[in-house]
């Protein structure tokens, strides 16, 4: 079953066979948090700790992530990278984010999430996110040049072509 899991996530997320052990471990996170038929309708977290789990922080798995780069930032550059969630990590409330670009995982709080592939947050920061009022901004930012982009697109899509006349 955990296996059977974690060969769906690595397949569905497109990941390099080097990242199959943290589709492992983000197999049993999932599997931890999850009622079972064997523990007779509680989660193991609500057999082990006496009380119901919290499920508030989970996300779509493969949902746009947008991690905050940490450090000296000049004003100039991006604050943040675009990774794809692929997992949580087991001992922080901290998300992995894998970077396809660098093909490096992050592991990072500091992440503002787009969970549908198609949609885009109503609020430049999803609830229960505690993200920075610069990471705030630049989150916004990107949602208005993203969609200022997908007006572009479309106008050009919706505009008749004509025929050119000598």
């Amino acid at each position: 079953m955990i296996m059977d899991r974690a060969r769906a996530i690595h397949a569905d997320l497109g990941l390099p066979p080097s990242l199959w052990g943290k589709c492992v471990l983000t197999s049993m996170y999932i599997k931890n948090w999850t009622l079972s038929m064997s523990t007779k309708g509680q989660t193991p977290f609500e057999i082990y700790y006496g009380k119901r789990p919290n499920l508030s922080h989970l996300r779509e798995m493969d949902s746009r992530a947008f991690v905050l780069k940490q450090g000296n930032n000049p004003k100039i550059y991006n604050w943040s990278f675009e990774c794809v969630l692929i997992g949580y990590s087991p001992n922080l409330k901290a998300y992995r984010c894998y970077h396809h670009e660098s093909q490096r995982v992050h592991t990072s709080c500091n992440v503002c999430f787009i969970e549908s592939q198609t949609a885009e947050p109503d609020s430049p920061c999803p609830k229960g996110c505690q993200l920075s009022t610069q990471m705030q901004e630049m989150t916004m930012m990107m949602m208005i040049h993203t969609r200022c982009l997908q007006t572009a697109q479309t106008s050009k899509t919706l505009e008749p072509q004509s025929a050119l006349s000598p």
